[in-house]
């Protein structure tokens, strides 16, 4: 973690958080110049070797409610399911969150990672009936979780039960954007890598 908690206190001797700012501080300092920017719908992320920082740049602080998630998961023993999410405090404002760095996102897989867990697949499909499994692959909040893969995974390594409870934590929290790009796996465990949900503050019938 050490490398987000050193790029969180550059950004704080910045007047402000621009990406033009954050390039230069970047270029300065070689110390951070590996570090990559990505934007998001709601929010920015540094993504360095181990760890990203995180920030939101709408009005509804997404990152920090990842952070108030992972804590809730914590409690319910289902922290697993999710990257590491602590906090990192403000600057200007705005909240910012350090998170572990995933390995992959399903939407990335090569085909060599798709051999290596389809055994897991393959494993799953013998041990639970596919019915099940198509209870939890529709059973998400406001959504169909996109990989059958993933689910495979979650319940032969975690079980049925636990991946009800996940199913029942999305509907609690409003994790609403399970796509191929949300989810992903860390030391090839599979782990939702974005779950503030989209546009989950709005009322349900505007709801994405």
């Amino acid at each position: 973690m050490r490398e987000v908690v050193y790029l969180f206190n550059a950004l704080k001797n910045l007047d402000r958080i621009t990406v033009r700012d954050i390039k230069a501080i970047s270029k300065e300092d070689k110390n951070l110049n590996y570090f990559k920017y990505g934007c998001g719908a709601t929010k920015n992320v540094f993504i360095g070797k181990e760890w990203v920082l995180k920030y939101s740049i709408s009005d509804h602080d997404e990152a920090y409610q990842e952070y108030l998630i992972y804590q809730d998961a914590k409690n319910k023993g289902l922290e697993m399911f999710f990257p590491e999410t602590v906090y990192a405090g403000e600057i200007n404002g705005i909240k910012f969150v350090y998170q572990k760095k995933i390995d992959i996102d399903s939407k990335s897989l090569r085909d060599d990672d798709v051999k290596f867990y389809s055994f897991f697949d393959k494993i799953t499909k013998a041990k639970i009936p596919q019915k099940k499994v198509l209870h939890v692959y529709d059973g998400f909040y406001n959504t169909t979780c996109s990989d059958f893969l993933w689910i495979n995974m979650c319940i032969l390594l975690y079980g049925y039960k636990k991946v009800r409870a996940l199913e029942k934590f999305t509907r609690k929290h409003k994790i609403n954007d399970l796509h191929r790009g949300n989810l992903g796996y860390l030391n090839n465990k599979p782990i939702i890598l974005d779950f503030c949900g989209f546009h989950r503050w709005q009322k349900k019938e505007n709801m994405i």
